[in-house]
């Protein structure tokens, strides 16, 4: 089991799901919401998501006409969004509290990517979204490497 809070811990969730992959975004979106060069999400299906607390606190902002973020209205941090309709949960590698046993795979939407950041490691580049096939292959070969999953 995969276990996260925010930075109060008033909010606090758990995933009985196995991780899909890791993403670290570097559009402009995720730079602000962040403060960062970039966001680190765990992808993951949401049958296996379920909050443990604090649900009550949660502020929803549209930062877009495809995507939400969650936040906790006490301290800000973001916080895991369930997406029922795409059968997933994303939710912020920063808010986890433990070791979910993958590593990031890729970095999307390098083209916005900030000047004062190098990117060094040797991970797949998009200057926006892979393809789907890039993501089914990668969700497959992913799936051989977990013991029990085929």
């Amino acid at each position: 089991m995969i276990t996260g809070s925010c930075l109060c811990g008033q909010i606090r969730y758990e995933l009985n799901s196995p991780p899909q992959l890791i993403n670290n975004c570097y559009c402009s979106i995720c730079q602000k919401a962040h403060g960062a060069a970039f966001g680190s999400f765990l992808h993951a299906d949401v049958s296996g998501f379920k909050w443990k607390s604090g649900e009550n606190l949660i502020t929803t902002y549209s930062s877009s006409q495809e995507n939400s973020r969650n936040f906790c209205s006490v301290c800000g941090s973001n916080v895991p969004v369930p997406e029922i309709e795409e059968n997933s949960v994303v939710i912020p590698a920063g808010t986890l509290d433990c070791d979910p046993g993958i590593k990031p795979v890729v970095h999307i939407f390098t083209g916005s990517k900030p000047s004062w950041y190098d990117i060094s490691d040797s991970l797949p580049k998009f200057d926006e979204f892979p393809s789907e096939q890039w993501y089914t292959e990668v969700l497959n070969s992913q799936k051989k490497e977990i013991p029990g999953e085929k």
